[in-house]
């Protein structure tokens, strides 16, 4: 991982914190409107607008741009070790290790990720708390006179009883349940009502959607307070929202703040990990709020319309875009090609024992100087003093090796080198033997070749001379044979004709026989 995309990612980050900051204090800003819906909808825009903003950054083009110098890796050798000779002016140096950014970012993202795991953990306990509690509820069928006059078109959600006074709660987005404490089975009509008209104000207005989406921003921009603040504000404003639509419904002011009191007397979350995750009705941390506005006498309790959730949208995404075409992106100074590396040098012969050399003087410092500019003017001045620094510190680690050990491994490697190529000699020269009688042999398998080539015209000219009498060959041997096929047919019918006329013979012999015998036979009968 280099530098730069170092930068970039840290970079990238902090983009995400800043334009997070000011997104959400425009939320506050707008929220000084009457409307809680509307508040609850500012605050809903300004999440939606949090969540799309790191797509954004990534896939829109920013049109401001920081150059940065080109990276002293990058650098040639042979220019550095030019302007360090024009500019080395006799001055101390003190070698430091450079901080690496890569370091910086490798535990900044640790430490982003860590609170991302402990916030995902945290609700994920919350979502196997609300589990739990569904599994060891039972449904709750009302009578047709307790269930609240309002127009339902299907099933909007299920109703559950708890096994112990946890609830009024509600949670789920795509199959909602409202959860009442054990003891609703003896509450008044009129409080059941008000609960049940609340719990389903919070589902037909998808609060539980607004909520998940709340606490995924609050999981990626966790260091950000403002977030957090604005998470609690959405809750509040959700839970007033849902206090007005009961009141819209037809419920007495004065006896809803009555039941809010008690309710939140007798009832209570036991688990915080729950509260982040469902809606509680007798949540106590906006009581006091809740009550004032019930209590409102000229206060606006309308719900929004679709008009006022196009505005949001369009807004949130206004605001997302804007910040990240504000958002500056990172480029690099090119630096030229590094020199092509020269070819190695053969294997040289031993060499003899080197003597001991005198121990290297220190070299000078090399600050950055004009000489620097004249010798490669197409690098900055800060990449000249960042390469040089690590060009010194390279120099000043070389001091402290060992020369001495260094020349006596060379020379004991040239020496194993030498008594192995001693080794290897009859095996070279076998195999250059092996060569030169193969190399014998393909000769003179070119001179037989090179001989069949010359004598090819003379074995043409024997094949043309040679043809006319093979034409007059074949002619005759044409003739001959097809006289003796003529003979052959006539030979057939002589063959025919004669064993035609043998059996005509043979059957006249054959009936002059017959009454010769029958004349012999008449004297006996008489």
């Amino acid at each position: 991982m280099t530098a730069f995309f170092v930068l970039r990612g840290l970079l990238f980050a902090g983009e995400l914190l800043i334009g997070s900051l000011p997104v959400m204090a425009l939320a506050f800003l707008a929220s000084w409107q009457k409307r809680a819906s509307a508040r609850h909808l500012t605050f809903a825009g300004a999440f939606a607008a949090l969540a799309l903003l790191p797509l954004l950054a990534l896939v829109v083009p920013s049109p401001i741009r920081i150059l940065l110098p080109a990276d002293p890796q990058q650098i040639p050798a042979g220019t550095l070790a030019d302007a360090a000779t024009a500019a080395m002016t006799p001055a101390p140096f003190t070698a430091g290790v450079p901080l690496d950014p890569a370091m910086i970012a490798f535990a900044l993202a640790a430490l982003w990720l860590a609170g991302v795991v402990f916030l995902v953990v945290r609700f994920g306990v919350g979502a196997w708390g609300l589990a739990r509690l569904r599994r060891k509820s039972r449904p709750f069928a009302l009578a047709p006179d307790d269930m609240p006059k309002i127009a339902a078109r299907c099933r909007e959600c299920e109703l559950r009883l708890a096994h112990d006074d946890t609830g009024p709660i509600t949670w789920g987005i795509f199959a909602p349940v409202i959860l009442l404490p054990k003891a609703a089975t003896f509450w008044p009509r009129e409080r059941l009502h008000t609960v049940l008209l609340h719990e389903l104000a919070h589902i037909r207005r998808r609060d539980s959607l607004t909520q998940a989406l709340a606490l995924a921003v609050c999981a990626v921009y966790w260091p950000n307070p403002l977030v957090w603040m604005g998470a609690r504000a959405l809750r509040r404003e959700a839970e007033i929202a849902a206090d007005d639509s009961v009141i819209v419904a037809g419920v007495k002011p004065s006896a809803y703040a009555g039941e809010l009191l008690v309710l939140a007397e007798e009832f209570r979350v036991r688990k915080p990990a729950l509260a982040t995750l469902s809606l509680y009705m007798a949540d106590r941390s906006g009581l006091e709020a809740r009550v004032e506005s019930v209590l409102e006498p000229n206060a606006s309790r309308t719900g929004v319309t679709t008009m006022d959730v196009t505005k949001a949208a369009c807004l949130a995404l206004a605001a997302a875009s804007a910040i990240a075409l504000a958002c500056p992106s990172l480029a690099q100074d090119s630096a030229p090609p590094p020199p092509p590396a020269p070819m190695a040098p053969p294997p040289a012969p031993p060499a003899p024992p080197i003597p001991p050399e005198p121990p290297t003087p220190a070299l000078p410092a090399m600050p950055a100087s004009p000489a620097i500019a004249a010798v490669a003017p197409h690098l900055s001045r800060h990449a000249f003093d960042k390469a040089l620094r690590l060009e010194q510190y390279r120099l000043a680690k070389l001091r402290r090796v060992d020369w001495k050990r260094i020349h006596a491994d060379v020379a004991r490697a040239q020496q194993r080198a030498h008594e192995a190529i001693e080794r290897a000699k009859p095996e070279m020269e076998r195999a250059m033997a092996q060569l030169k009688d193969s190399e014998i042999r393909i000769e003179a398998s070119k001179e037989a070749m090179r001989a069949v080539r010359e004598a090819q015209p003379e074995i043409d000219a024997a094949l043309q001379s040679v043809g006319p009498e093979v034409e007059r060959a074949l002619a005759k041997a044409r003739d001959e044979l097809a006289k003796a096929h003529i003979d052959m047919k006539v030979q057939e019918s002589v063959d025919k004709a004669l064993h035609d006329a043998q059996i005509k013979i043979d059957i006249r012999e054959k009936g002059a026989r017959q009454p010769d015998s029958a004349d012999q036979d008449s004297p006996d009968s008489e």
